[in-house]
C-alpha cells in the first residue's frame, strides 16, 4: 500500500496531476440532511484522501438568482434557466467536513482569473462552461462531472 502511494506520487509529480474529487454537500448549511449539492476538490501533484486537506481549491456552481423566491422556483420547475456564478475558494488548510459550512464565506472566494497562473488549462475549462442554469439538465452536478472529465482529458 505505501508503495502503491509513492509510486503515485512520484507519476503525479512527474507528469503534472490534478487530483480531483466530488463531493456532495447539502443546499443550505442548516440543512445537512439532503446533500445534493455537487462541489469540486481540486490540486496540483497530491491525491486527495485525508480527512485535513492542505493547498486545495474547491469549486461549485450554482444559482445567482434567490431560489426561495417564488418566480424563481417557478422558474427552475417549469425547466427554465436562471443566471449563475461559478465560486472559486481557496484553502490552505481545512477539515474536509468543513468545507460545506465555508462555502458562503465571502472572504474565501477567488476570482476565476487567479487560475491563469495556477494552471492554465483549468482556466479556460472553466471559461468554457455555459453559465446558464437549468434544474434538469445544466446545473451542479453537470458541472462538476464536466470539470473532472475535461480535467482528466487533460492529464491524460
Amino acid at each position: 500500500m505505501i508503495l502503491k502511494y509513492f509510486l503515485l506520487n512520484l507519476i503525479s509529480y512527474t507528469y503534472g496531476f490534478i487530483s480531483t474529487k466530488i463531493i456532495s454537500t447539502s443546499i443550505y448549511e442548516n440543512n445537512q440532511i439532503s446533500k445534493l449539492h455537487d462541489i469540486v476538490l481540486f490540486k496540483k501533484n497530491k491525491l486527495i484522501n485525508d480527512s485535513i486537506l492542505e493547498d486545495i481549491f474547491v469549486i461549485d456552481f450554482s444559482p445567482n438568482e434567490d431560489i426561495t423566491n417564488r418566480d424563481v422556483i417557478k422558474k427552475l420547475l417549469f425547466g427554465q434557466n436562471i443566471t449563475s456564478k461559478i465560486r472559486l475558494l481557496y484553502f490552505d488548510k481545512i477539515k474536509k467536513e468543513d468545507i460545506s459550512k465555508e462555502l458562503n464565506n465571502i472572504t474565501k472566494l477567488c476570482n476565476i482569473n487567479l487560475l491563469k497562473s495556477y494552471d492554465k488549462n483549468i482556466y479556460n475549462i472553466i471559461n468554457s462552461w455555459n453559465t446558464s442554469f437549468n434544474l434538469y439538465n445544466h446545473n451542479c452536478k453537470t458541472f462538476s462531472k464536466y470539470f473532472v472529465l475535461s480535467i482528466n482529458k487533460i492529464v491524460n
